[in-house]
């Protein structure tokens, strides 16, 4: 079961900002993430995996929680790139990522006995 996260709310957000987060085959340890500065302005796909993938759920908690945690952190990725995320979008992605990450490390049985639905 894939599935994919979107995070484009601006009205709510008062940003022009979205993300996508997908996660292809569950239980692989990888999720895709792409962000888009506008419209037409999306930056690469690109992949978290292993321990990048651990890093970037650290960076993105620490960042939306910590009231120290600075105003955006640059995660790097498993395909040798890196991404900016700032505190707006890691307050609103934290939950997303946590979602994505029990997925694509857990698989779709054990995301369904956490995440089943009923609340």
């Amino acid at each position: 079961m894939s599935m994919v996260w979107n995070l484009d709310d601006p009205a709510r957000s008062g940003s022009s900002w979205s993300i996508e987060v997908t996660v292809d085959d569950p239980g692989c340890g990888r999720l895709a993430y792409q962000s888009f500065d506008s419209p037409n302005s999306m930056g690469p796909v690109v992949e978290f995996t292993g321990s990048w993938l651990g890093a970037l759920l650290d960076d993105v908690t620490k960042l939306a929680l910590r009231p120290d945690g600075g105003s955006a952190v640059y995660a790097s990725t498993s395909d040798c790139h890196s991404v900016r995320i700032t505190r707006e979008q890691a307050r609103e992605l934290l939950p997303v990522l946590q979602h994505a990450v029990a997925l694509a490390i857990g698989g779709t049985e054990r995301y369904d006995r956490i995440w089943d639905g009923s609340r």
